[in-house]
């Protein structure tokens, strides 16, 4: 009978952590705007000007779904000029067990991936999405659902 029961809570605990990455993966769904946008340990000043996310209809967090990424900037004094530059990027993602984690690729116009293991905070229309590769560089972006 212990035994039994130990089956069960294990099996409990593990429904419990896919349903919270699936309704991470179900509240993320639609479009979002990046109201804010910090790059961290970058030497270069960059102003946000405009940019939004979007994560598509996923119903399996068993597979990495699919979205747009696009930001707007502004590098100022960049070599005594002001240059705005726009990145455009198709995203792959996984939202963790635990619903606080999610792995992003972002793929370039050529093609370039790149992996990031992200801690981000869903709370109702607000999500914060932070980066740091371990070395003092990284981001930090807080959307709003449109």
């Amino acid at each position: 009978m212990k035994k039994l029961f130990l089956a069960f809570a294990a099996s409990s605990l593990l429904l419990a952590a896919c349903n919270k990455d699936q309704a991470t993966t179900n509240k993320l769904e639609g479009e979002w705007e990046i109201t804010s946008y910090k790059w961290i340990g970058s030497s270069t000043t960059r102003t946000l000007i405009d940019g939004e996310m979007e994560f598509d209809d996923c119903k399996s967090t068993k597979e990495e779904c699919s979205g747009k990424y696009e930001l707007t900037y502004k590098y100022e004094d960049f070599f005594g000029v002001d240059i705005t530059e726009t990145d455009k990027q198709d995203i792959r993602y996984t939202v963790s067990q635990g619903g606080d984690k999610m792995f992003i690729t972002f793929i370039d116009e050529d093609g370039y991936e790149f992996t990031t293991e992200t801690e981000i905070e869903l709370e109702k229309k607000e999500l914060t999405i932070e980066y740091d590769d371990g070395d003092g560089d990284g981001f930090e972006m807080e959307l709003e659902k449109k």
